[in-house]
């Protein structure tokens, strides 16, 4: 699905830009699913810090996402003033 692809790409960006430590704990939680003592025990940080960082970068991933909402979904309501009638729609 073209549109899966296009919100993991927005996803991946997002938590690419992070600072290195935050992506690493984002990783160590998100896709391998750590509890936040044990991602603090291998970075060697405090679980406040681990908190800090999943929660910025979710953050981040949660402002991609909606600007990307944003994005595609002005482009849907130009493309629909543009032709109306496309795909069965009438005004």
């Amino acid at each position: 699905n073209a549109l899966a692809q296009e919100k993991l790409g927005v996803m991946c960006e997002s938590i690419a830009g992070l600072p290195n430590k935050c992506r690493q704990a984002v990783v160590m939680r998100k896709v391998y699913g750590l509890a936040t003592k044990d991602i603090a025990k291998r970075m060697n940080i405090s679980t406040t810090t681990v908190s800090n960082y999943i929660t910025k970068g979710m953050c981040a991933y949660n402002e991609a996402v909606t600007q990307y909402n944003n994005e595609n979904n002005e482009k849907i309501t130009t493309d629909k003033l543009k032709n109306p009638i496309a795909k069965g729609r009438a005004l």
